[in-house]
């Protein structure tokens, strides 16, 4: 039987929904992370997580992001928008596209970039400045 890491677990299942429509409050940023989490053995933070909350609890930076690290995107670490994953081959997995703006899946389901993504860096955001990596540091326990 193949042995997988917390990292490498966290990582396969956040690639699970690839392609997944993303809707604010359902399935946005911070779900796709406690999606992951819940999947390796951690608990369920679904319902308690914000962007805001993964920044406060991985103060950690990592200049080189290992797989599971997490990216922030926002103006001020006091108030990050949104968090991807380091996925493998260094890539960005993130679920994209998600605004309080719309509210009904059917809609998101009509925008192509509301989906969970690959992207090669951090450098296709554009909505708000890349912060910086931080370590995932309950990947590591």
């Amino acid at each position: 039987m193949l042995e997988l890491s917390k990292r490498e677990a966290f990582a396969l299942v956040c690639l699970r929904h690839l392609g997944d429509v993303v809707l604010w409050g359902a399935l946005d940023c911070s779900d796709l992370i406690a999606r992951g989490e819940l999947g390796c053995g951690l608990p369920d933070r679904r319902a308690t997580h914000t962007v805001q909350t993964y920044a406060d609890q991985n103060p950690e930076s990592a200049e080189k992001p290992r797989l599971g690290d997490l990216g922030f995107f926002g103006y001020s670490w006091r108030l990050p928008v949104h968090v991807v994953s380091s996925s493998f081959g260094g890539m960005v997995l993130s679920a994209d596209g998600a605004t309080r703006a719309i509210q009904q899946l059917d809609t998101a389901a009509r925008i192509p970039s509301a989906r969970v993504r690959l992207h090669e860096n951090v450098g296709w955001y554009r909505s708000a400045p890349f912060l910086g990596w931080r370590r995932h540091h309950e990947l590591d326990s």
